[in-house]
């Protein structure tokens, strides 16, 4: 009995590393920075990690300036991205499930239904990209006046669509915290 308390013991000792190893790397993978046509954008909250059912994410997002809280995001007025890195790979099929489960998540059926077609041409940016690689990164960016455009490892794909609250509707899903998930906040640089 005694070696089975110490097992587990050892066990979770040997979790918690690795849980602490992976959250040191998720701010790694955040830049500090990330420059837009807009201009720069700053890491506007403490990056965090979620569970998606297909892969642990880190997520960072970006403003003009720093926010005072992770649910301010999706509102926040001028250019801002969603910047995501997945821990394993994902296809371009897993993204667009991921995209439709934020957006029905997020809002209303006539809200989902108001932005399906900005939805699927999105969608279809990531559909023409190969599949991430673990450690790529997967960005939803908005641009005040252009719209909405993915970006794959911080680089434009596909065209601009939809508009700022068909950002938000995306955004809400990620940086609010649903009842029973657990968050792993990490330390902003």
């Amino acid at each position: 009995m005694r070696r089975f308390f110490i097992s587990c013991s050892l066990s979770m000792a040997l979790f918690a590393v690795i849980s602490v190893s992976n959250v040191a790397q998720a701010a790694d993978q955040m830049p500090a920075r990330v420059e837009t046509a807009s201009g720069a954008l700053v890491l506007a909250t403490n990056t965090w990690q979620r569970e998606t059912g297909l892969s642990m994410v880190d997520v960072g997002v970006y403003a003009g300036a720093r926010l005072a809280q992770r649910s301010d995001f999706a509102n926040a007025a001028g250019a801002k991205r969603l910047r995501l890195v997945p821990q394993r790979a994902l296809s371009a099929d897993q993204i667009g499930r991921m995209l439709v489960r934020d957006l029905a998540a997020a809002g209303s059926k006539a809200e989902a239904a108001q932005h399906m077609s900005a939805l699927v041409a999105l969608g279809g940016s990531f559909a023409t990209s190969k599949p991430l690689a673990a450690g790529d990164s997967l960005g939803i960016e908005y641009l005040p006046g252009q719209g909405v455009r993915a970006l794959i490892n911080d680089a434009p794909v596909g065209a601009f669509v939809g508009d700022a609250q068909f950002f938000s509707l995306l955004a809400r899903n990620w940086v609010t915290e649903p009842a029973g998930e657990r968050l792993v906040t990490v330390a902003a640089r």
